[in-house]
């Protein structure tokens, strides 16, 4: 509040721009981090990971103006920098601030899901939509919802996501992403073809994993490299275990989908073994989205459901 107050004054905003500041900072998650300049002063972030796709698009278009300089020895330091900041950043639009009837809202839209049951196909469904649909009813889920999305989606931060979705939080939007074993022992691959179903003929020694994790969470490397090493009952040292992103084309080839739009619904390679973070299925409520095979559709699912129909591994995966 000290901060907003005093950048406000020094910046020659009106008085009563110290609240949207400060609801500003709130919305965004502003919080101090360590300067990279030599200087070693502390900063607010706005490019942090938590609030990156709320704060100004483009670092070269802001400048030095991303950076508002905190000293703790003298106070915040206002000057044409961060005047700047404030000044672009009153320019863009601000979130909408939840609350408890949103929240509500919200709430009674999955309970009303849940108890609609399977929906009806979109009349103006596209061939991926429809194909999605019908495996979920084929396998017999008791609610699912899909949901078509803005075409900036992705640039705008979780919230804002999460309100388009109608999801009950931020914890409850889950990406599913392909990881690669890039020191697999040559044993148990198909060296000479990356795409070869020998790749994954093994569950607990398998080349690549498609593994379910929330946005809000981080996929720790580590700790799926012991579980698979666990997995497999250490038939092979540890230094044959090293996890890292799969390149994009083995996503691409593996999941039948691009970018943004890979989910383990209809899968081409539908044999890749899929780990799950245990943190999805302690959601509450338990419905949770997925991306849905195209970049601007997304579906929701309960998790129970989706653990029962599809059987992935639910381990400890994230930090």
């Amino acid at each position: 509040a000290a901060v907003a107050a005093a950048a406000a004054g020094k910046a020659g905003l009106p008085a009563q721009m110290g609240s949207k500041l400060r609801t500003m900072r709130a919305l965004m998650g502003w919080h101090r981090v360590t300067c990279r300049r030599p200087c070693t002063c502390w900063v607010w972030c706005l490019r942090c990971c938590k609030c990156r796709a709320a704060a100004t698009t483009d670092r070269q278009a802001v400048g030095e103006g991303e950076w508002a300089l905190w000293e703790p020895s003298k106070g915040p330091q206002v000057g044409r920098i961060m005047q700047r900041v404030m000044m672009m950043m009153m320019e863009r639009p601000l979130l909408p601030v939840p609350t408890k009837v949103k929240q509500q809202q919200q709430q009674q839209q999955l309970k009303e899901t849940l108890a609609a049951g399977q929906p009806p196909l979109a009349p103006d469904a596209t061939p991926t939509h429809q194909r999605l649909h019908n495996e979920l009813v084929q396998k017999g889920f008791s609610a699912f919802r899909f949901v078509r999305v803005p075409a900036d989606y992705y640039e705008q931060p979780l919230e804002y996501r999460q309100a388009k979705l109608g999801a009950a939080s931020v914890s409850h939007l889950c990406k599913s992403i392909f990881m690669e074993n890039t020191r697999i022992h040559p044993s148990a691959i198909d060296p000479d073809d990356p795409l070869s179903p020998a790749n994954w003929a093994n569950p607990v020694n398998s080349r690549y994993y498609v593994i379910l994790v929330q946005y809000a969470a981080r996929l720790n490397a580590d700790k799926l490299k012991k579980l698979v090493h666990q997995m497999n009952g250490s038939a092979f040292g540890k230094q044959f275990f090293n996890f890292r992103l799969a390149p994009e084309f083995v996503s691409n080839a593996l999941s039948g989908y691009t970018h943004n739009a890979v989910t383990p619904i209809g899968m081409k390679a539908s044999s890749v073994p899929m780990i799950m973070s245990h943190l999805i299925t302690e959601l509450q409520p338990e419905f949770f989205f997925l991306g849905a095979g195209e970049t601007d559709l997304k579906v929701g699912l309960p998790a129970s459901e989706f653990v029962a129909k599809f059987s992935p591994l639910v381990a400890d995966i994230t930090y």
